[in-house]
């Protein structure tokens, strides 16, 4: 009998943990660190049906066809709670970090034994943003865990580096430019804010992205897309699994990204005028949704970054392949100095923003930065006066 995992190119963290539990050994403690939509979610129901699952051959669990694997899957288990800073799986008000009160109910259930498997599994996502408060109680249990319990925490990012290979594979990366390119970006990664004495009672899985061709295979066998489509969704996941399924499943979702990007590319051809109209609509939109102005600084960030890459002559590294020519037009009438100076630019917009500096004067000084680039409509009309 095989094991069912609905898990995907995270091969060696699958193996990790079925052999924790074919040992007797499971850790009451797991944390699953990698960026979001990597497949942490994902891993995390999958130890859950591992657990609790029936199958009567150990290694073929889990089954995915026992009562405990179906009442999982479809979120009817009464052991298996998912926690995060968004409330419980019950719906709450959102809220900026997991709360002592979150917590505290957590306890009241993890003292009872469980109602319908083996064990009680809290899912706790968005593990690096507990209140002080908070994980402080979540120690507690962890250093006298009740029996019958499983703890598994989500985190986008626990350390800067690691040497620990077990969970996953280096990201698309042809003939190591991209080490290179990394070299000129100054890409510096960035600390989770996870306690390390509740580090220190976790084991720790970190998963990283998965190889675009993987990806791709699981797009050409989901949906029915074209293959540049395919290619353009993949690279653009950067090896997230769940990303690039979430977007594959929305047949508008390019379109909209690209609407996005072209908007992004009328404003460098734009006059000054135009780039602080972009800039006040930004700072409005910035007061009613953060996340969608960061998200707007990634886009950002990526089409600059795929100009870096098309200037130092890869084209086939950058991955938004549908405005390769836009990209090769801006990465002719630019230097690489200019190109890594719109970078940083933007980068360090991104950390002022986050320090609550004024966002409309940040993403002004952003504009400001940014190199003036000529439209196609005025490249054609030069050529037509010639």
């Amino acid at each position: 009998m095989t094991a069912h995992w609905q898990t995907i190119g995270h091969d060696k963290a699958v193996s990790t943990l079925a052999r924790s539990v074919q040992s007797g050994r499971m850790a009451h403690a797991w944390l699953f660190a990698g960026p979001p939509h990597v497949g942490k979610m994902t891993l995390a129901l999958d130890l859950a049906r591992l657990v609790n699952c029936t199958a009567d051959y150990i290694a073929g669990r889990p089954c995915g066809e026992c009562r405990q694997c179906h009442r999982i899957t479809n979120s009817l288990h009464a052991d298996v709670r998912i926690i995060s800073q968004g409330g419980s799986s019950s719906g709450a008000t959102r809220r900026t970090a997991i709360s002592v009160e979150q917590i505290r109910e957590l306890q009241r259930e993890a003292v009872l034994k469980p109602y319908e498997g083996r064990y009680r599994v809290f899912i706790i996502e968005d593990a690096e943003n507990f209140t002080q408060e908070a994980a402080n109680a979540l120690l507690k249990m962890l250093e006298e865990p009740p029996e019958y319990v499983l703890f598994i925490l989500l985190a986008s990012e626990v350390r800067e580096n690691t040497a620990d290979e077990s969970a996953g594979y280096i990201t698309y990366s042809p003939e190591r430019e991209q080490d290179r390119i990394a070299a000129l970006l100054e890409a510096v990664p960035q600390v989770g804010g996870i306690l390390p004495t509740i580090l220190s009672r976790c084991q720790v899985l970190e998963l990283r992205p998965i190889p675009i061709s993987t990806v791709q295979k699981e797009l050409r066998s989901r949906f029915d897309i074209s293959p540049d489509d395919i290619t353009e969704v993949a690279r653009l996941s950067a090896g997230r699994l769940g990303w690039a399924l979430e977007i594959a499943a929305d047949p508008k979702a390019l379109s909209r990204r690209g609407d996005r990007l072209t908007e992004i590319e009328n404003t460098l051809t734009g006059a000054l005028d135009e780039k602080f109209a972009y800039a006040e609509k930004l700072a409005a939109i910035f007061s009613r949704s953060r996340l969608s102005v960061y998200d707007e600084l990634q886009l950002w960030l990526g089409w600059w970054r795929d100009v870096l890459v098309v200037r130092e002559g890869n084209d086939g590294l950058a991955v938004n392949i549908s405005r390769l020519d836009t990209l090769n037009t801006t990465a002719n009438q630019c230097t690489s100095a200019q190109v890594v100076e719109a970078i940083h630019a933007i980068q360090e917009t991104t950390s002022m923003l986050e320090s609550n500096v004024n966002p409309r004067m940040c993403i002004e000084g952003m504009m400001l930065r940014m190199p003036q680039l000529e439209s196609p409509q005025s490249d054609a009309r030069i050529g037509d006066s010639e």
